[in-house]
């Protein structure tokens, strides 16, 4: 049985919502392992909402693992995609927490690298893995897909949000490989170029890689855009024009939030003009993913 993201994909006339949530670490309170779990169940109950996707340890920060707060969204009837980092644990911890995802019916992955681990409230830094890569995350999923018919859904990023031959070279050859491993969507990094995502979907069509695109659409404010611009969040850039503009929004009598609002909406018709089959974002309340402006 295929998984239902994937038969939303396949469907021409749909544009795929996913809204991005954040597991967080702790107990209870703001920021919390159990106030994402109820921002993650407020979004769900969206009808224009057709998936949730949660982080592995985002920033490398230590939080609670999707495969934790996965299942309860999956108890609600909504689709979940869940993100798996290689930074954390060699390939056997990876083997064991995808047999851990499918065990809990959580069959939507994005394979990633992941970003270098951050200290958590232990003493001293933790000692990053990266027994293997993306690539060789999709190969294991692809092997436990074919040998054990585990049913996963494998899914790959992709940053086509580089500026320079040196740094978007790699970034599409990788991407091919990745198709090539097995991966049948795939997402992008936050990026605000249009042209730079038309660029993607030219590659790939000149290349034959027949999958879907999911655009990654984020809802700016004025101290957001002062971090992408000083590269605070890995491979997330700001150019200097959109950095001003936001900075004049921001002072604002409303902090710039309808002209943030009106942008994301934008790059959303703009992914879906392109030819994107959907988009997903981070997104601060429920009110902001149902007008639209998250996904």
């Amino acid at each position: 049985m295929k998984p239902a993201l994937e038969s939303l994909l396949a469907d021409p006339g749909r544009f795929v919502v996913v809204v991005e949530v954040e597991p967080c670490g702790g107990s209870a309170g703001p920021g919390s392992a159990a106030e994402a779990a109820k921002r993650a169940l407020s979004f769900a109950a969206l009808d224009r909402v057709d998936a949730i996707c949660l982080t592995d340890n985002a920033r490398g920060q230590p939080q609670l693992r999707p495969e934790t707060l996965g299942p309860r969204i999956v108890d609600a009837g909504r689709e979940v995609t869940i993100t798996v980092s290689c930074k954390d644990v060699n390939r056997n911890g990876l083997e064991s927490r995808l047999w851990e995802a499918a065990s809990a019916g959580l069959r939507n992955v994005i394979a990633v690298s992941g970003d270098l681990p951050a200290a958590g409230v232990g003493r001293g830094g933790p000692t990053p893995a990266f027994d293997i890569d993306s690539v060789g995350l999709l190969a294991m999923i692809r092997w436990m897909n074919d040998a054990h018919g585990a049913g996963f859904l494998p899914g790959a990023v992709v940053n086509p949000y580089k500026w320079t031959e040196g740094e978007s070279v790699p970034q599409y050859h990788k991407l091919a490989l990745k198709f090539r491993t097995g991966a049948r969507f795939i997402v992008t990094q936050i990026g605000f170029d249009a042209r730079k995502a038309d660029e993607l979907l030219c590659y790939a069509r000149a290349n034959s890689i027949g999958v879907p695109f999911i655009g990654s659409v984020f809802v700016l404010s004025g101290p957001a855009a002062r971090a992408f611009k000083r590269e605070a969040v890995p491979g997330v850039t700001i150019l200097d024009g959109l950095l001003e503009r936001s900075e004049r929004e921001a002072s604002g009598p409303d902090r710039g939030r309808a002209f943030f609002a009106e942008l994301a909406a934008r790059q959303i018709a703009i992914l879906r003009g392109l030819g994107y089959r959907g988009s997903t974002s981070r997104a601060s309340s429920p009110s902001t993913a149902s007008s639209g402006s998250s996904r």
